[in-house]
């Protein structure tokens, strides 16, 4: 199954930008998160008015849940992975100056 909107998406990172307008990768997965949620909501939306769960709205549950926990959790671990460099940086840096300082 492809993605549909991956011509949009081609189309608006090849937007010319300048120092005044930058369509940065923030916006493109902005717009992809609101496709995501309307995808959501159009599905959702049509097996409560057909008055039926289909196999389309388990799927689309199990993807919002799984794009939503794995969003949270790899910007977490991202976050985390940042402090832990920058803290080992710091500490090799303080390190070394003691280490001058000692002798």
């Amino acid at each position: 199954m492809s993605f549909p909107f991956l011509p949009l998406f081609d189309f608006l990172s090849k937007i010319p930008h300048s120092n005044d307008f930058h369509f940065g990768s923030g916006a493109i997965i902005l717009i992809s998160g609101i496709f995501t949620w309307l995808t959501f909501i159009i599905v959702v939306g049509s097996s409560s008015i057909f008055k039926r769960e289909s196999e389309l709205t388990k799927q689309a549950w199990n993807c919002l849940w799984f794009g939503f926990f794995g969003g949270i959790f790899g910007g977490y671990l991202s976050a985390l992975l940042i402090i832990f460099m920058v803290g080992f940086i710091i500490w090799r840096i303080v390190r070394y100056f003691y280490c001058l300082y000692r002798t």
